[in-house]
């Protein structure tokens, strides 16, 4: 598992002095069925990485990271085209079927488009309340984002002190639900022309008479900040994610992220700490696709 990295020539991630990379310990990539009997609603393989234990029997070998659902509550991957991220996320998809999650795509390039065949039906040998729901244009993706929005708060409802049947419950939670969105900055584009389309649709009515502006990006701003207790989840990925689209206040909250290689610059954007940035981005700067950097809220440090 030993692979020498050649030194950058160019860029802010090129070596200091010009001094050769050393040798890094890096992953082999497993494929999906040798790992599919990994995945239980016990515990998910996140990610593999290199046993750096030197006590341990599998030093220097592949070896799963474990960890649960909760650890993909709020996720953000940046990367640049054809490292990855795709197959990421459906894995990532996968994996929380297992769970009996009902996932809703949002996807406008289509790079998912093989899953607009399982659109709102029952997933073979998954639980009843697994669901993929596929959208990639914009009309879909509004009405789904109107669908969304009462979901949540019926899911706010429920966590919240209530009678049922005379009785009184509270942090109730139903099955978990994934908003999973791809290509954010052109997501956030679709909400600036539907805020434009809205408000001349709304020109002239009273108050009372306006119709409610749907929005993907408040949407997945109050999942991240609010509606994970209801078993909300939200997972995003980019090219890169700027204030523009997220504030720091949701990527400071995002309980993980995975960076494929970017530029260091991006890399600060989703929140990747300065001194993991100086450390591990260099080491997968010739990688091939599938490194990255994880960051995981209970990882320290983070892993590649």
């Amino acid at each position: 598992q030993i692979a020498q990295h050649a030194t950058a020539t160019s860029g802010d991630l090129a070596s200091p002095d010009g001094e050769e990379e050393k040798e890094i310990l890096v992953p082999e990539k497993p494929l999906f069925w040798e790992i599919a009997d990994l995945i239980t609603t016990e515990r998910m393989p996140l990610c593999f990485v290199v046993d750096e234990d030197p006590q341990s029997p599998l030093y220097g070998q592949t070896v799963p990271q474990f960890g649960t659902i909760d650890d993909l509550l709020s996720l953000a991957v940046i990367g640049k085209p054809g490292k990855g991220k795709t197959v990421l996320l459906i894995y990532y998809t996968t994996i929380l079927a297992v769970y009996g999650a009902e996932i809703h795509i949002f996807d406008p390039h289509g790079t998912m488009g093989e899953l607009a065949l399982l659109h709102g039906r029952p997933l073979p040998g998954m639980p009843a309340t697994a669901r993929i729901y596929y959208y990639d244009r914009k009309d879909t993706m509004m009405q789904a984002v109107k669908v969304l929005k009462v979901e949540m708060d019926d899911r706010d409802v429920l966590y919240r002190p209530h009678l049922e049947h005379g009785a009184m419950v509270s942090r109730k939670v139903k099955h978990p639900l994934l908003i999973l969105a791809d290509e954010l900055p052109i997501l956030a584009e679709f909400d600036n022309e539907v805020r434009a389309e809205y408000k001349e649709r709304n020109q002239g009515k009273a108050y009372s008479e306006r119709e409610e502006v749907p929005s993907l990006i408040h949407l997945i701003k109050r999942t991240v900040l609010e509606a994970r207790k209801w078993r909300m989840f939200f997972i995003g990925s980019s090219q890169s994610i700027d204030a523009s689209i997220l504030p720091t206040k949701v990527t400071d909250a995002l309980n993980s992220r995975i960076v494929f290689f970017n530029s260091d610059r991006k890399a600060r954007m989703v929140g990747l700490e300065a001194d993991v940035i100086k450390k591990m981005l260099p080491l997968i700067r010739r990688a091939g696709p599938g490194m990255t950097i994880y960051d995981c809220a209970r990882w320290h440090p983070p892993k590649i």
